[in-house]
């Protein structure tokens, strides 16, 4: 959503099977055909094997924060200047400690595979917790064949503290 409050789209793909393709923010102005977003307008170009997004506004200026799930690499970004000029922004992932880019049981060292994620307070203390789920598939022996889910709490401080294994979320499964 830009400053005016105009709905966006932000859809994440896989670079392995949209060669060439890239995360997309698409602008839909009402009354309009929708328009993506550009590099000229400030749009920054990112290729990563998106598979899935979560959003919420977890540092409270009133903007969503959007984590995209990966092989190895999450993003978690925010606005980089708030109210929005232009749809520009900067990776907090590694600050608030959701990166989630390895396997945190286990004793797996190859990086993880992230699909799903999902934003929600799951322990009731009035922060935002983050679900994120994980797997292999056996065609991808590069990466982690034992990759448990992510349980993400957050603390007061804004930064998250991995949960999944306390919580019962850390599922070896493949498929």
């Amino acid at each position: 959503m830009d400053a005016k409050s105009t709905p966006d789209l932000r859809i994440s793909n896989d670079r392995e099977y949209y060669k060439g393709g890239r995360e997309q923010l698409w602008h839909l102005p009402a009354g309009r055909p929708p328009r993506e977003w550009t590099e000229a307008e400030g749009w920054q170009r990112l290729r990563i094997w998106g598979m899935g997004i979560a959003s919420r506004d977890i540092t409270g200026d009133g903007y969503p924060e959007y984590f995209l799930t990966s092989m190895a690499d999450n993003k978690l970004q925010r606005l980089a200047v708030v109210p929005p000029a232009a749809p520009d922004y900067d990776d907090i992932a590694f600050a608030l400690g959701a990166i989630a880019q390895r396997p945190y049981t286990g004793g797996e060292v190859r990086p993880s595979t992230a699909w799903h994620a999902q934003f929600e307070d799951v322990n009731n203390d009035g922060r935002a917790d983050l679900f994120i789920a994980k797997g292999n598939v056996s065609e991808m022996p590069d990466f982690a064949l034992r990759d448990p889910n992510n349980l993400l709490l957050g603390r007061a401080d804004g930064r998250f503290e991995e949960a999944g294994d306390r919580a019962g979320v850390a599922s070896m499964e493949t498929s």
